[in-house]
């Protein structure tokens, strides 16, 4: 496998076990990365409109994170791949990255189902409504261009 990695990246594979050690610890940083990416966006952008008014925050946000996804659609292949199979690394994943901002997420989508919004609902499934509203076009790109003869980003 680090060899297939190393070939598609197009270093020798022996500097992906010198820096990583292992699959394992390769997998780690890529998941390291991808929520510092993530973060780094979001928070920046919070922080930026700590002042404005509910309303727009919460269409700023949702309209940003949308963006987002278009930017960064292999962040959303990675995710996928973290809920199949190993769940002693989503579990790490859970608990080092995901949890951390689980509960801001939570209360902007509560937020915006305040000022209608976003739908009325247990806010976790609207988390995740939101989500595959929001990645799902850019992960099923090809299919979405070959059907639709448009570029979805």
């Amino acid at each position: 496998m680090l060899r297939a990695i190393a070939k598609k990246a197009e270093v020798n594979h022996t500097l992906i076990s010198h820096h990583f050690g292992s699959k394992e610890a390769l997998w780690k940083a890529t998941a390291k990365l991808c929520f510092e990416i993530y973060s780094e966006h979001n928070f920046e952008k919070r922080r930026n409109m700590q002042d404005a008014e509910a309303r727009t925050l919460v269409k700023v946000l949702l309209k940003d994170f949308i963006k987002f996804c278009a930017n960064y659609p292999d962040i959303h292949h990675f995710l996928i791949q973290a809920n199949q199979g190993d769940s002693e690394r989503l579990d790490w994943f859970v608990e080092n990255y995901l949890r951390t901002i689980y509960d801001e997420e939570l209360d902007i989508i509560r937020r915006a189902q305040k000022l209608g919004l976003a739908p009325q609902g247990d806010s976790m499934h609207i988390r995740y409504l939101l989500l595959g509203a929001a990645t799902s076009i850019y992960t099923f790109a090809p299919q979405f261009a070959r059907l639709s003869g448009k570029d979805p980003f």
